[in-house]
């Protein structure tokens, strides 16, 4: 009895072993030893290619890996993986989260571009080169916006770090409820937030001088801004005609005059 206990003690070790692990190479393909039909062993693995250098793996595409919840390698064959490749991922349509390693330092452009499902991106503590805020994907300062999963929920606060929001980059974007620019961030460009259709409200910083053209097309649950500055200050803000969405303005206590004004209570935007 002792025996068989053990047997299946390491046999469930085996097993959390295996799942704690992504895509990794099962079998080799060379080796038929466990095979009687001397048929190539079934692989679950990503595609990769040796940089230039041969000093570690580029993830190329999505290969023969079936995970939904995929968390990339830190090493292939010994050999480091340090970059996801332009588009590598682009359309994979069963991902719903990815896990970034300690050892990638580079992510090319459209990475995960068009992938429906994706909800999260999380970034290994140990890495240097990225990371992860709201389930966002940032450079590691959170000076550059990497990849933004289309199907990230809630209430998102965008690091000041980024100066700058660019072109459609927190667009189609149709479960977050709200955004809360950080301070520090000074432009908006065209068509930023367009068709994020959930959006309710969004919190401007004051050190912001310049909103471009249609950054809330089809954003139909918008009803709100609420702008940390004073009126005055807004009305210095550079911005497009096309920014009909009512703004409030910031007060830290109840205004004797009446109009738009706001304040925070909870961490949350509330009209005076």
């Amino acid at each position: 009895m002792k025996k068989i206990m053990k047997f299946l003690l390491i046999l469930l070790s085996g097993c959390f072993l295996f799942t704690s692990v992504s895509c990794i190479n099962i079998g080799n393909e060379n080796d038929t030893n466990n095979d009687p039909n001397n048929s190539p062993p079934i692989k679950n693995q990503l595609d990769y290619e040796l940089n230039e250098e041969q000093t570690g793996w580029i993830i190329k595409g999505i290969g023969t890996c079936n995970d939904s919840d995929l968390i990339i390698p830190e090493t292939h064959e010994d050999i480091k993986v340090v970059g996801i490749d332009e588009g590598a991922f682009q359309a994979v349509g069963m991902l719903t989260s990815v896990h970034i390693s300690k050892n990638i330092k580079s992510i090319g452009e459209d990475a995960f571009l068009n992938c429906n499902r994706l909800a999260k991106i999380t970034v290994d503590e140990e890495n240097s080169w990225f990371s992860a805020q709201n389930d966002i994907l940032y450079n590691k300062e959170k000076t550059k916006l990497v990849a933004a999963p289309k199907m990230v929920e809630g209430e998102i606060i965008i690091p000041g770090t980024l100066g700058v929001v660019e072109n459609y980059s927190y667009g189609f974007l149709a479960n977050i409820s709200s955004f809360t620019l950080g301070e520090g961030i000074t432009k908006i460009e065209d068509q930023a937030f367009s068709y994020s259709t959930s959006i309710s409200y969004v919190v401007f910083p004051k050190s912001l001088t310049n909103i471009g053209a249609n950054i809330f097309t089809m954003c139909q649950a918008l009803d709100a801004i609420y702008y940390k500055g004073t009126k005055a200050d807004w009305n210095k803000v550079k911005k497009d005609s096309s920014l009909v969405i009512p703004v409030y303005y910031y007060s830290e206590n109840e205004p004797s005059e009446g109009g738009n004004y706001w304040r925070e209570v909870n961490k949350k935007p509330m009209m005076w």
